[in-house]
């Protein structure tokens, strides 16, 4: 099958939503010498990203870019799942942030299908940013709509999530099963990721995915969907 891609990612719009909508906080949150990153590349790996609030010259941008679109419809009850140090929440105040371990969270809680029923349809807009990946591949579209269970009729989630992860939560009896060999390649779970999206019941306004190009992006994510509920 070809490459599923709805609404690429734009580097130049990227730059104009954070200069214009969130520079002024980022520089008061990362002092005014802060580097950003605009751009997926793998050299910037090792650096902090603005999920951390000690971060100092490096500051990622491009969850903002998605995250612009996720909340165009200005929802004021927004749920971040893994929200770590909760550094969205200094951006937008009405940003509940969930985590089963961050000390600034609004809730401490795993992401389950528990979790998902406590919060069946309760928030206008949900995110998650590398934090619900930790599951087999096989159950990649389980996932996903679990998470959108969590978002009201009319509302819009945003998703990025890391393929590498999930290859090492799913077993080589399962590789075997879904790809007939327990070594896939990157390409054949870029397709399997394309497939079971083109099967899932939502409005999908931006979809990338990238687990060809690099099957373990831990920071920004390798597959990055935003969709209307």
């Amino acid at each position: 099958m070809s490459k599923l891609t709805i609404n690429p990612y734009d580097k130049e719009k990227c730059k104009e939503i954070v200069e214009q909508n969130y520079l002024a906080k980022i520089y008061e949150i990362a002092g005014p010498s802060a580097f950003l990153f605009y751009d997926f590349s793998l050299q910037y790996f090792n650096f902090v990203t603005p999920r951390e609030n000690f971060c100092t010259s490096i500051f990622s941008c491009v969850p903002f870019y998605y995250l612009d679109i996720a909340t165009a419809k200005n929802p004021t009850k927004i749920m971040d799942i893994g929200c770590g140090f909760n550094i969205f929440s200094k951006f937008m105040p009405n940003i509940y942030g969930i985590d089963p371990v961050g000390v600034q969270c609004d809730e401490k809680g795993e992401f389950n299908d528990e979790f998902a029923a406590a919060h069946n349809q309760e928030f206008e807009c949900a995110f998650s940013i590398n934090a619900i990946h930790f599951v087999s591949l096989k159950a990649f579209k389980r996932q996903v709509e679990l998470f959108a269970s969590t978002i009201q009729s009319g509302g819009r989630g945003m998703l990025l999530m890391n393929a590498g992860r999930m290859i090492e939560h799913t077993t080589d009896s399962e590789k075997l099963d879904l790809f007939g060999t327990a070594t896939p390649t990157p390409k054949q779970i870029e397709e399997y990721i394309d497939q079971e999206l083109s099967t899932i019941d939502l409005n999908f306004l931006v979809l990338e995915n990238f687990v060809s190009e690099c099957l373990d992006e831990w920071l920004d994510g390798n597959i990055r969907i935003v969709f209307d509920v």
